[in-house]
């Protein structure tokens, strides 16, 4: 091997020793985190919401629109599953209505519900006048 050659090589080595001392400044910290260098890594987020939760909870079976948005008559949305539901369909199904029937329910003002006067909330079509 020539000296250059030797001498690289030699550098490699170094830097490689170099990279496995910089590993070594792996620190965990109070809170939970991990310090690589001068990089914080935070403890991963604790579940919010968890199969094994303590204590009373709400939980909806299904939804009964009478004559809301766009829900003519008596709709009975669900029933939902007890852990898990999302609201899905195309465009222009009713998707934000369904949301918008809980925030009603919850107490929400109606700004709060996309809607400027309570008035609004009343399902009203040509199929269904009011």
């Amino acid at each position: 091997m020539s000296k250059r050659a030797s001498d690289k090589h030699q550098q490699v080595e170094t830097d490689i020793a170099n990279d496995d001392n910089d590993d070594m400044n792996i620190s965990e910290d109070e809170e939970g985190g991990t310090r690589i260098g001068g990089i914080y890594i935070p403890p991963p987020v604790k579940a919010y919401c968890s199969a094994e939760s303590k204590g009373p909870r709400l939980i909806i079976r299904f939804i009964k629109n009478t004559n809301f948005k766009s829900y003519a008559n008596t709709v009975q949305i669900g029933p939902f599953h007890h852990r898990f539901s999302a609201v899905i369909g195309p465009n222009g199904s009713g998707k934000s209505n369904v949301i918008d029937s809980m925030l009603f329910v919850f107490g929400y003002r109606a700004q709060q519900i996309r809607s400027k006067k309570l008035s609004v909330l009343i399902h009203n079509s040509m199929q269904f006048p009011n």
